[in-house]
């Protein structure tokens, strides 16, 4: 009798009835710690089913699963400890979603349903997903995290794409409980596009009535480029902390080396607390490139340093709120204006602004105090302002900054004299290109 292919369950059910001698001899036989789904279809073409099989026998024997070159239909759970390497993105392709549990280990290959999508098992952990393409997906997402925990995953080098169901790229929802939280979930140097909702989305969202007593942390994007078709690029948002009307729950981010090109929105912080938002390029969003959308006395604390803000059309801001808030070293050129709306006790320091053609006022503080802007450069257009301090902006600051406009430089409603203060004031100046 030949030994059967080299399985977990070919093993137990041999030493069930009373041949054991044959299933060691079964495992003795693997001297490869490569598995193929196609040993366990025999003349079949391989499935899911098959793959579980091979994953099965690789976990025992601390080996790999090898995907061939082909696709291979059905959903596929990958259990704990499975480790499975395609022959490249594009190459080995799952026609159905995955659903991923902890210490796992994926390399080099697509995922590929039509109406279903990806996620993680509930308490799934420490899983490492390398070079693994994800599109077709539900009308949710690509890759769809909800109604669990997961914590401890990265993504390197990944693509989130082509959603044909009208959905996201990624969609994280963190109901605000302990068994419903997500921390510590990485993507670093992937890609999203094609998705016609969001690219990406990170939000909060109450479990039922139950109290939110935590938020999501550490949900980090690194050096990933966001190509948006959709209406809103890349979002985060918090919910409130039970029993407060203004204390958000969720953020501790960060968004750190990304390229954010297109969408109505390029950026969106609805409520996200805590976040480090730097060195990214943001640009070409049809609305607004970036939002912070805190309200009045609701706390930021975030930091948004190293930034490059670029947009054509008109229309499009960049819009600060909260409190707490550090803005440093940024760059922006846009035919729209940057706002600082119901926005307290922040640092505006050494960033550029300008409006790239004649168009509205550069930087418009409106229901905020407690600002100080040191050393910036204000560049404006040629028909409204540089800078616009509504009557309800009050006991702000400014000083070693370089305003230039060659028309009309200021309407201070507040009666604040900038003039007055350590600023250089140049009326001639040109716009500078770029």
């Amino acid at each position: 009798m030949s030994n059967p292919p080299c399985d977990r369950r070919g093993f137990i059910r041999l030493a069930g009835i009373g041949v054991t001698a044959l299933g060691i001899g079964a495992l003795a036989s693997c001297s490869s710690s490569t598995f193929r789904p196609e040993d366990y279809a025999g003349s079949n073409a391989p499935d899911a089913g098959h793959i579980e099989r091979a994953m099965d026998a690789a976990i025992v024997a601390k080996g790999t699963v090898q995907l061939e070159v082909r696709r291979y239909p059905g959903n596929l759970k990958i259990p704990r400890g499975a480790v499975v390497h395609g022959a490249g993105e594009g190459k080995s392709i799952i026609g159905g979603g995955v659903t991923i549990g902890s210490r796992v280990r994926l390399k080099g290959f697509t995922v590929a349903p039509e109406g279903s999508h990806s996620t993680f098992v509930d308490g799934a952990h420490d899983s490492f997903i390398e070079h693994v393409t994800f599109t077709g997906g539900s009308t949710w997402a690509n890759l769809y995290m909800n109604d669990r925990a997961a914590k401890d995953i990265v993504f390197t080098g990944c693509t989130f794409a082509d959603n044909v169901r009208g959905g996201n790229g990624v969609r994280i929802v963190d109901k605000g409980t302990q068994a419903k939280h997500f921390e510590n979930i990485r993507f670093e140097s992937c890609h999203f596009f094609g998705n016609h909702r969001m690219n990406f989305e990170c939000i909060q969202r109450a479990d039922k009535g139950k109290p939110v007593v935590l938020g999501y942390r550490n949900i980090d994007l690194i050096d990933c480029d966001f190509a948006a078709s959709g209406s809103i690029n890349v979002s985060y948002d918090s919910g409130l902390l039970e029993n407060s009307t203004k204390n958000h729950s969720s953020g501790y981010s960060i968004v750190r080396g990304c390229t954010i090109s297109g969408g109505g929105f390029g950026l969106e912080l609805a409520g996200a607390i805590e976040m480090l938002v730097r060195n990214n390029v943001i640009k070409d969003a049809r609305d607004v490139l970036l939002s912070t959308s805190q309200l009045g006395s609701d706390p930021a604390n975030s930091r948004f340093v190293g930034n490059t803000f670029s947009s054509h059309v008109s229309g499009s801001n960049v819009v600060f709120s909260g409190t707490g808030n550090s803005i440093r070293d940024n760059t922006v050129s846009t035919p729209g204006q940057v706002r600082f709306a119901h926005c307290e006790d922040s640092l505006v320091r050494g960033n550029t602004f300008r409006c790239i053609d004649e168009g509205p006022t550069v930087i418009s503080i409106e229901r905020s105090s407690g600002l100080e802007f040191v050393d910036n450069s204000i560049y404006g257009g040629a028909k409204q302002s540089v800078l616009q301090l509504g009557t309800s902006s009050k006991d702000n600051s400014f000083s070693g900054n370089t305003i230039s406009q060659p028309g009309i430089t200021f309407d201070l409603r507040d009666d604040t004299d900038i003039d007055r203060v350590t600023n250089t004031v140049d009326r001639t100046a040109r716009l500078p290109q770029g």
